[in-house]
């Protein structure tokens, strides 16, 4: 019992001990960051080395050069940035018109809207900034219009041929556009 007791004392005393001096530690950083302070008013390099004395690097690995002095009195301001690109959703607000762009022969009920763009057009001589809304349909419904019957026999014959041919009915209406499409004649004047 008399162990467990001195054993507690010594925790005590080692306690006390770590309290006092955190309490200087404390107190010499803080006269530390105080004297710096003061010291950078008269020699910036002192602002350099507290910066990079955290980091690890050597010390004298600094430029001495009048060029170097000037950099470190009077900093570069810098320029306000430019503002950036805007976002889309900001883009389509402003727009003068806004168009949705609908699949032809099918319900507008049945569709979703997939994307927003703005894009800028020339009418009566004028840019304008138009809002295009694309949207798209299930492929169900995309069947329902492009098949001639649509039954569930049939929908399943145009996945199983697909699947087979590795070319969807979509695919083909898209290839048989760009072949019947003339190809334009180059400019050579």
């Amino acid at each position: 019992m008399a162990v467990i007791a001195a054993q507690a004392d010594e925790k005590q005393k080692l306690e006390d001990k770590k309290h006092r001096l955190e309490e200087e530690k404390r107190r010499l950083e803080h006269e530390n960051s105080r004297l710096r302070r003061r010291l950078e008013q008269y020699e910036p390099e002192v602002r350099y080395e507290s910066k990079h004395s955290k980091t690890g690097s050597k010390p004298g690995s600094m430029s001495y050069s009048l060029g170097a002095e000037n950099k470190r009195r009077h900093p570069h301001r810098r320029h306000k940035k430019s503002s950036g690109r805007q976002a889309t959703e900001v883009k389509v607000a402003i727009a003068q018109r806004t168009e949705d762009v609908y699949p032809d022969g099918v319900h507008h009920a049945d569709c979703r809207l997939v994307r927003e763009r703005a894009v800028w057009r020339l009418e009566d001589g004028k840019a304008i900034l138009i809002g295009y809304r694309s949207v798209i349909v299930s492929v169900l419904e995309s069947l329902r219009v492009n098949l001639e019957n649509f039954t569930l026999a049939n929908v399943l014959e145009e996945v199983t041929r697909w699947m087979r041919e590795g070319i969807s009915l979509f695919a083909r209406q898209w290839q048989k556009i760009k072949d019947n499409s003339p190809v334009p004649e180059p400019n050579t004047s």
